[in-house]
């Protein structure tokens, strides 16, 4: 489990992208399986953040890590 920084949040958003090997394209038609949204308007999102933005909300973030093979946990601290 990774202790992420805001910065380190978005590094790794990219690199999880980059390392999937799959285009904008394809992670816009894998994510609009799951979701009410179109693959077009996804494949954007991806293109805008992967441009330098962040998602607007946490639960497209999630949305987006899910189709990347990823999950997201949030864990209490002891």
């Amino acid at each position: 489990m990774l202790n992420l920084t805001p910065d380190r949040v978005t590094q790794t958003t990219y690199d999880a992208i980059d390392e999937s090997k799959l285009s904008h394209y394809a992670i816009g038609h894998q994510w609009a399986l799951t979701s009410d949204t179109t693959a077009a308007t996804l494949l954007n999102r991806v293109h805008r953040w992967r441009r330098g933005g962040m998602p607007e909300a946490i639960g497209h973030w999630v949305q987006l890590m899910k189709v990347l093979g990823y999950d997201v946990v949030l864990k209490k601290r002891d």
